[in-house]
């Protein structure tokens, strides 16, 4: 007997934008409310702007914990009972944040009395019984997808480029002839930035395209693609904190390749559709080749 889900069946991107709309993002601007609370405690507060940040901080911290871990569960129970691929909700809501374990089970810093957390086991496994994966349509993508590397993701070395700049004409112009070191470190950022963008314009016009995807598979650069028929998982990857790295990793049956995205010009919902739809037409046009 098969379980019916509640309600109208969503996609798994339209559930994690309803997670982040009710857990992530409320979240995050309580964190910065809490933050904020530093500018007015250092000014008619008598402690020490050390403390009142670190009072602001954990205030902030515990505030914005407290409202998503409550309602991260909700989200939970919810999710699963109304979209169709929990593999894929359950990989696309850790790459955005919004849960730190598996989706079979409550987190450790999610707040659920132990009542809840073995009523939401029951209903994970009630759903994943039919769980199937997700076919995205979209006839509105053409026959493939070519991404480019952007100049947006140079920002930083530009700054570099302006900062150098600054440093080595006010070094020249300024009355103060000891201006060595400031002339010198303005040549050192000068010279280090449009190396950097010198070397990405050479990869970027030595390149037809950074990434491409159409119904048969997955190229990156100027790599042998991988196709469809061989991939198990396809999934981004963020490495880093203060500086972040993203990668697109391919799971095939001989092995994982790993992929820098990081100079996309894309959002990874974008290209998390993009991969989606392709996938759908890849299956479909298997399935229509068996007899």
């Amino acid at each position: 007997m098969k379980t019916k889900s509640i309600g109208t069946q969503v996609t798994v991107a339209e559930a994690i934008k309803a997670g982040k709309r009710k857990a992530y993002w409320p979240a995050l601007a309580i964190f910065l409310g809490g933050l904020s609370l530093f500018v007015p405690m250092s000014m008619y507060v008598n402690l020490h702007p050390g403390l009142c940040f670190g009072f602001a901080f954990l205030a902030g911290t515990g505030a914005s914990w407290a409202w998503w871990s409550y309602h991260i569960v909700a989200w939970r129970f919810w999710a699963i009972a109304h979209v169709e691929d929990l593999e894929k909700l359950e990989l696309r809501a850790r790459e955005n944040d919004l849960i730190h374990n598996g989706l079979h089970e409550i987190g450790k810093l999610e707040i659920a009395s132990s009542e809840t957390r073995t009523r939401y086991r029951q209903w994970y496994q009630k759903y994943q019984m039919n769980s199937r994966k997700e076919k995205v349509i979209d006839p509105q993508l053409p026959a493939q997808i070519a991404l480019n590397y952007s100049w947006k993701s140079q920002i930083g070395t530009f700054f570099l480029v302006l900062g150098g700049l600054f440093l080595t004409i006010t070094a020249l112009i300024s009355p103060d002839k000891n201006q060595t070191k400031m002339l010198w470190a303005g040549i050192g950022f000068l010279g280090l930035g449009l190396y950097l963008l010198i070397r990405f314009f050479l990869k970027q016009v030595s390149l037809p395209h950074a990434l491409k995807i159409t119904d048969q598979g997955i190229q990156f650069e100027k790599k042998p693609p991988v196709l469809w028929e061989k991939i198990s998982n396809v999934k981004i990857t963020k490495v880093g904190y203060k500086y972040p790295r993203f990668y697109l990793v391919i799971h095939t049956d001989s092995g994982i390749n790993s992929w820098d995205i990081t100079e996309l010009d894309i959002a990874h919902d974008k290209l998390h559709h993009y991969l989606d739809v392709f996938r759908t037409r890849a299956e479909n046009k298997y399935d229509n080749l068996i007899p």
